[in-house]
């Protein structure tokens, strides 16, 4: 049995070479029992990620929510994936859901920003924007640039 740790060094080498099969039959080497682990499920997420895979992406992402809820990156990914799969309620549903769990989060309160955004509730929108900023300045170069968030931006909100 080969050691996780090497395991998932090689599926992550695999994925900076953009060979994207060989790191996830790298990651199906993994023993069944340790492929809910939470530094499995970690590479997992962005691996599909990186290759769009976005129905992977979601089952990875909704594991991670049942073994570890207290993180907030699966919930994050899920809502991503979603996006992706079907539609930008669907992903602001999980998003709201995970609030409960992670109220200070500042990249959930990005995302429910930017979804608001794209659905017209631009009032709601700022606010959870304005909130993600206070609990990450980071996010204020991310508000100015994010496609997302053009609505607030063409309606006069700047957060610069």
């Amino acid at each position: 049995m080969m050691n996780i740790k090497w395991q998932l060094s090689y599926a992550l080498g695999y994925m900076q070479l953009g060979m994207y099969q060989e790191a996830e039959n790298e990651l199906l080497e993994i023993d069944e029992d340790a492929r809910s682990l939470p530094d499995v499920l970690a590479v997992k997420i962005e691996l599909f990620h990186a290759s769009c895979d976005w129905k992977k992406l979601h089952e990875a992402a909704k594991t991670l929510i049942q073994t570890n809820p207290e993180n907030p990156g699966g919930w994050v990914s899920a809502a991503y994936a979603l996006r992706r799969l079907e539609n930008i309620t669907s992903a602001q549903k999980i998003l709201i859901d995970a609030t409960d769990r992670h109220p200070q989060d500042a990249t959930i309160q990005f995302n429910l920003g930017c979804y608001a955004a794209q659905l017209g509730a631009l009032d709601i929108a700022e606010s959870h924007i304005r909130k993600a900023i206070e609990l990450e300045p980071r996010f204020k170069k991310i508000a100015q640039e994010d496609e997302d968030l053009q609505p607030l931006r063409d309606a006069g909100l700047n957060f610069g």
